[in-house]
């Protein structure tokens, strides 16, 4: 009996020892990262495109709900395998670039959008570009949570060694940054600030001729981008008050800055838009007409002027130098009840690249059917279909492919006044027009970051 009593005891504790199983640890994984990510930016010549790729080494981190684990790339490229140890998980969460202070709570990633940066010629800060991405199995699909500011530094503007990026308005640009995950990635900022400072990656200075890529939170600046230069010599400071954007997965496009003694070159937005007002070309107001307490007044010509960035000139035969400020008549006015509109021009040197769509909206009074005819060029060459019409609200909307001088004409056989109101312009500062029968092959779902702005979906 007390030898079947010991044996029985042993078995127990056998079979209980058998049924104890420690916790498994991190095992090899390997993840595969599709195109949509991008780490590097980059100036491809010879394309006439921004090359974005993985770089072999890139470091991401991965989570599996209970420890933030390193991955790194094995190739360059455009997409490429992560490999790296982590648990057995139901959902991974990821975050480029791997931040050893990162977490994730629930399904809400917590890291910093850094308020400092080394900036490489031509290209972006090296992970800088915060991307995130979720999956149940092993491919990734990141998703870009910041947009990117660019600035080009043009031959004389030597020997800056730092400069402040600054919003005028204090938006935020950079801070404590967390992710939300449970649904479409959404960014917060938590201990924002309204400036990153950014330095060489190479050398005490920036290089001239080359331009440069910073990653900001989203964010609307409604009162504009300042810039503040630090040379051996001093400070200088240059601010654009202008309302600018920065979108997440977007380049804006900040212009050059042909020297630190010169205000940079005017923004240029892309789309370019322009809504035409009192004080365009020089017309405003000098005196009270008619007893108009807010109608039209009158003035001399100033020409060209810079309209939202872009350089106009306006060229007419007829009469044109009048301002409407009040209900139906804002706008600047062509023409007059007694007179035609007569070989009148907008043309413009400034739109770089290729132009694919130009629109001019105006309140035509012409009420003699379609006496009224709208015409564009591009390069001395037509661009659209000219558009004629009568009385009432138009768009005269002209589409193509050209690159060139902006020519836009408006002329008409019967009397009558016409409003300008707004002019739109998209281009792509670094395409290429597209000639006809020229096919183009595109792989299916990968948009490359041609010109100022990419926007590649996810």
């Amino acid at each position: 009996m007390k030898t079947k009593s010991i044996l029985l005891a042993a078995v127990a504790v056998m079979s209980l020892a058998a049924c104890h199983r420690e916790p498994v640890g991190p095992v090899e994984k390997e993840f595969t990262a599709g195109f949509q990510t991008k780490t590097s930016v980059a100036y491809d010549e010879a394309s006439n495109k921004y090359a974005i790729s993985w770089e072999a080494g890139d470091q991401v981190s991965i989570f599996d709900g209970e420890a933030n684990n390193v991955f790194t790339a094995k190739e360059a490229g455009l997409s490429t395998t992560l490999t790296g140890q982590a648990k057995d998980a139901n959902t991974y969460y990821a975050l480029y670039p791997y931040a050893a202070n990162a977490a994730l709570n629930g399904a809400v990633i917590s890291t910093a959008i850094p308020a400092s940066a080394a900036l490489t010629a031509d290209g972006s800060a090296h992970f800088a570009n915060i991307s995130v991405a979720k999956t149940s199995g092993t491919t990734l699909s990141f998703a870009t949570v910041v947009g990117m500011i660019k600035f080009t530094l043009g031959a004389e503007a030597t020997g800056i060694k730092e400069i402040h990026i600054k919003a005028v308005g204090g938006e935020t640009l950079a801070g404590s940054a967390s992710i939300d995950m449970s649904g479409n990635p959404v960014l917060s900022i938590a201990d924002g600030v309204s400036s990153i400072t950014v330095t060489p990656a190479s050398g005490n200075v920036f290089e001239t001729g080359h331009s440069y890529y910073v990653a900001a939170a989203p964010a609307t600046l409604a009162s504009g981008i300042a810039l503040e230069f630090v040379t051996a010599n001093g400070k200088v400071t240059k601010t654009q008050e202008k309302a600018l954007t920065i979108s997440a997965g977007k380049v804006m496009n900040i212009g050059v800055i042909n020297s630190i003694d010169d205000v940079p070159e005017p923004i240029m937005e892309c789309p370019y838009r322009h809504e035409f007002a009192n004080g365009d070309f020089g017309i405003g107001p000098i005196f009270d007409w008619g007893g108009w307490e807010d109608g039209y007044y009158f003035d001399m010509l100033t020409n060209p002027d810079v309209l939202s960035g872009a350089t106009w000139n306006i060229t007419d035969t007829g009469y044109y130098e009048w301002a409407g400020t009040e209900g139906w008549r804002k706008g600047i006015q062509l023409g007059t009840g007694n007179m035609t509109v007569s070989n009148f021009a907008l043309s413009s040197t400034s739109f770089p690249g290729v132009i694919t769509s130009i629109t001019l909206g105006y309140n035509s009074g012409i009420t003699d059917g379609q006496s009224l005819v709208a015409s564009c060029t591009v390069g001395n060459a037509v661009f659209g279909a000219p558009v004629a019409h009568g009385d009432g609200d138009y768009e005269a909307v002209f589409n193509g492919s050209a690159s060139g001088d902006i020519v836009i004409t408006l002329n008409s056989t019967t009397k009558g006044a016409v409003y300008l109101y707004y002019l739109y312009v998209e281009y792509d500062p670094d395409g290429t027009p597209v000639e006809p029968g020229d096919d183009r092959e595109e792989t299916a779902g990968f948009q490359d970051l041609t010109g100022e702005n990419y926007d590649v979906q996810w």
